[in-house]
């Protein structure tokens, strides 16, 4: 069952992979049409291996949902004989991959529809650990708060989060101070800070302090595969909050994106 529950969950992770470096790369080649030298032999190099990497981008969306609809298919076999906080963590992690890759394909609305899922499928998780008395759920609460935030940040008709999941995130991020503490710890201090920022549309003015703190905590950490983490979910909440503002607020959100996306990645710059 467990190994079952870790190929359900390296089939979703591969999935979402895929795809972001299929995106990096046309990224960086959209960067090369733009700075390539105005004769016609070097555009039309540079042009040409933008619409290859468009066009792998678009392949590498088809099989990425794929496999990550094959992760939530045996994720939903294996519930059907026993669920378990683990495995609806699991469950929702791969509604957050597949929110992902529909969020780059541009997909806002089934994106949305990935986040409810996401979301209901982490308060089950939640709701399964105070069933069995978990001391800890800072997974499965953080993670609704990043689908709150990822649904709703930037509209006008929020009334805010959660205020008791907010209060439980927190507490269980003090109670990791000191000798506790560790990369998500902090990490997860920072990112509340964030969310907090984003759900009062003034993530701009906290840009300074943030991207302060985050450089800080690089330097001290830099494994590709924690930042890559950290990455990923804020891919998330700042694509779809710099949909829905503009301005100073919409640039500060991809600022701080592509900061994290050099931690997470840093031999695409290279």
């Amino acid at each position: 069952m467990k190994a079952a529950e870790q190929l359900a969950n390296v089939r979703g992770r591969l999935g979402w992979e895929m795809v972001d470096k299929a995106q990096r790369y046309r990224d960086e080649m959209r960067r090369r049409v733009d700075a390539a030298p105005d004769k016609r032999n070097a555009r039309t190099a540079t042009n040409r291996a933008l619409a290859e990497a468009e066009k792998k981008l678009r392949e590498s969306i088809r099989a990425g949902t794929g496999l990550v609809r094959e992760s939530i298919e045996l994720l939903k076999k294996l519930q059907a004989m026993k669920n378990a906080l683990e495995r609806e963590s699991l469950v929702g992690s791969a509604y957050k991959r597949q929110a992902l890759i529909d969020a780059t394909a541009g997909r806002r609305r089934q994106v949305e529809r990935d986040l409810r899922q996401m979301k209901a499928s982490y308060e089950r998780a939640r709701d399964i650990g105070r069933d069995i008395g978990a001391t800890d759920l800072y997974y499965p609460e953080s993670n609704c708060l990043v689908a709150d935030v990822a649904l709703n940040a930037g509209s006008r008709n929020w009334p805010g989060f959660d205020v008791k999941l907010l209060k439980n995130v927190k507490q269980s991020l003090n109670g990791k101070k000191g000798h506790d503490a560790n990369f998500w710890t902090v990490v997860g201090a920072i990112e509340v800070r964030q969310y907090e920022a984003l759900a009062a549309k003034k993530l701009n003015s906290e840009r300074g302090p943030l991207e302060r703190a985050y450089q800080d905590l690089h330097k001290r950490v830099t494994g590709t595969r924690m930042w890559g983490s950290v990455y990923d979910t804020a891919f998330l909440v700042f694509r779809t909050y710099a949909d829905r503002v503009s301005g100073r607020e919409e640039e500060t959100a991809n600022a701080l994106l592509e900061l994290l996306r050099k931690f997470a990645h840093p031999d695409a710059d290279q």
